[in-house]
């Protein structure tokens, strides 16, 4: 299964040309998709992914950052399935909204699109703020077993310290501002 991974979008239309170019069986989003604040209003900004939206054929998994402002616009779009658990190709992928505590309904998925990476790992190490910016609640919910997913997908920090990396027994891709893509 070849899945594609971006993150921290912030309405960029070039992100998106380069995602309608690409091959892929899923489309994973982690978080930010809005930029707020921005030039841009936020209803023109929902319009843009709208469309965007329609345009893809094939699944699309998100969730929440910390731009996201409300999701519910996103729940309304047919293929998209955001701040939740989706099937796809015999995968169980979570979608964690942000700012989530906890991690228990996730204890069965393979893969975890989180927007802000585990507190600890080098993806969570801001390079412009010199600290860790990850999320305690995901590491410990990592420590204790609670999830034990395959891979990580997250972004938030845009420049960190390492893309990819395996962490407490997980790969973690931090896509960031950027587009990559993972085969399965």
């Amino acid at each position: 299964m070849l899945i594609i991974h971006a993150s921290d979008i912030h309405c960029d239309k070039f992100l998106m040309e380069k995602i309608l170019d690409l091959k892929y069986d899923a489309l994973c989003i982690s978080g930010d998709l809005l930029d707020e604040p921005s030039r841009m209003a936020i209803d023109t900004q929902i319009k843009t992914f709208k469309k965007f939206f329609k345009e893809l054929k094939k699944p699309i998994l998100i969730c929440s950052g910390n731009h996201d402002l409300d999701t519910k616009w996103i729940k309304d779009i047919k293929r998209v399935h955001c701040d939740d658990i989706k099937d796809v190709k015999k995968l169980k992928f979570g979608c964690v909204p942000f700012g989530c505590k906890d991690f228990a309904k996730y204890k069965k998925c393979d893969i975890l699109i989180t927007h802000v990476p585990p507190f600890g790992s080098a993806c969570a190490f801001d390079l412009n703020n010199c600290k860790d910016l990850g999320d305690k609640f995901l590491t410990n919910a990592l420590g204790e077993g609670i999830v034990k997913p395959k891979f990580i997908l997250c972004g938030h920090i845009h420049n960190p310290k390492e893309r990819y990396e395996k962490f407490l027994g997980v790969k973690i891709l931090n896509s960031s501002c950027n587009v990559y893509d993972i085969c399965v």
